[in-house]
């Protein structure tokens, strides 16, 4: 999008650069930090009423993790969403199992979250979250939906198209050693 040169990709996760692990509001086109789980919703839901508020034309798109929906904050957020109507509001859920260092399912599953998303009135989309046409098919709909909040589930694999780190806990917040780079490209 033009906020900062492609180089900075390149400093991912390193020692006091601009592209830590989590997003901070010191690169540019970062709004807010997102480290603690379970804030960026509830700053999203806040944002989407914002805008409609000063009667901005926008939409407020939040990413969340399916281990992070693990925490009460989010289903707040979701609950204040639907009742305050917050139709500029699209959240993508990212549905890999895995959270930090361990499966979802060991540490506390969740369940169907677009089941539970629809109990308390969101529009869901479920999707193949590697299928570009999903994804954009998703996308569309998303943008569509003008009478309350929305969220697509997508279904993916964690460290898709690389053998030893595909559906792999250890790869959640390390990098790649030169060898395993080398092994994965």
């Amino acid at each position: 999008a033009g906020f900062f040169p492609d180089s900075h990709l390149d400093e991912f996760y390193g020692y006091q650069t601009l592209m830590g692990m989590h997003p901070d509001i010191k690169l540019a086109g970062v709004e807010m930090c997102t480290g603690g789980l379970g804030h960026g919703l509830s700053v999203g839901v806040g944002m989407a009423l914002g805008a409609r508020l000063k009667k901005r034309q926008s939409r407020t798109v939040v990413m969340v993790g399916d281990g992070e929906v693990q925490e009460g904050e989010v289903w707040e957020a979701v609950m204040a969403a639907e009742f305050h109507s917050a139709s500029n509001l699209k959240v993508i859920v990212d549905r890999n199992g895995i959270q930090n260092d361990d499966f979802v399912s060991v540490q506390m599953e969740v369940g169907d979250i677009a089941s539970k998303l629809a109990s308390f009135g969101w529009k869901v989309m479920e999707i193949d979250g590697h299928s570009m046409t999903d994804i954009v098919q998703a996308l569309e709909w998303a943008v569509s939906i003008d009478d309350g909040p929305c969220a697509i589930v997508a279904k993916t694999v964690k460290g898709k198209g690389v053998s030893f780190m595909e559906g792999n806990p250890a790869f959640h917040g390390k990098a790649a050693s030169p060898k395993e780079l080398e092994q994965a490209l």
